[in-house]
């Protein structure tokens, strides 16, 4: 983020987070997208409401 990247990888962002800071992380990143492209790896489908598309990953085949 210091570094101005083009792209956000985050695998798993909130992983081990409770619901509180899992919520303040997805804000920052939210933010942090207006700046530059995000992608997030994540099985959890709440974090779908961050999230302007959504793609999944089923049997090896991306929709």
């Amino acid at each position: 983020m210091i570094n101005n990247p083009s792209l956000l990888l985050a695998d798993e962002p909130t992983e081990e987070l409770n619901s509180d800071d899992a919520e303040k992380i997805l804000n920052l990143i939210r933010n942090f997208g207006d700046k530059c492209g995000v992608l997030i790896a994540s099985n959890n489908p709440d974090l779908g409401d961050y999230c302007d598309n959504i793609l999944y990953l089923r049997d090896g085949i991306l929709t």
